[in-house]
């Protein structure tokens, strides 16, 4: 018998943790607002941005985490493809690049 779902995601414990459902989803709904993206638009990757070393060596258990993720975004009626940084505990949009789908690597992330 499997064990039923936790009824809410519980919050990082470290840095490097994955990001949550609730993470994900407001990763998502501040870059679909800040940057007014159509609803055809797709998240292929939607993930945890890693802190940088000198971020990991400063924190210590108890103190807060400030988490960004990172996406790629397809736009299913256009085929546009963007890069973004989110800051997730901020509420911004860091960087959105636009990625040229006419020529390699065709809106792939290099």
């Amino acid at each position: 018998m499997s064990s039923p779902l936790p009824a809410a995601d519980p919050a990082p414990r470290h840095p490097l943790d994955p990001l949550t459902a609730a993470e994900i989803a407001a990763a998502r709904t501040i870059l679909m607002t800040a940057k007014a993206l159509p609803e055809t638009t797709r998240f292929p990757t939607l993930e945890l941005d890693e802190p940088g070393k000198a971020e990991l060596a400063a924190w210590s258990p108890g103190v807060p985490i400030h988490r960004r993720a990172s996406a790629v975004t397809l736009d299913t009626a256009s085929g546009a493809v963007h890069e973004a940084l989110i800051d997730v505990s901020g509420g911004t949009v860091l960087a959105f690049t636009d990625r040229d789908t006419r020529v390699a690597p065709y809106g792939q992330p290099p």
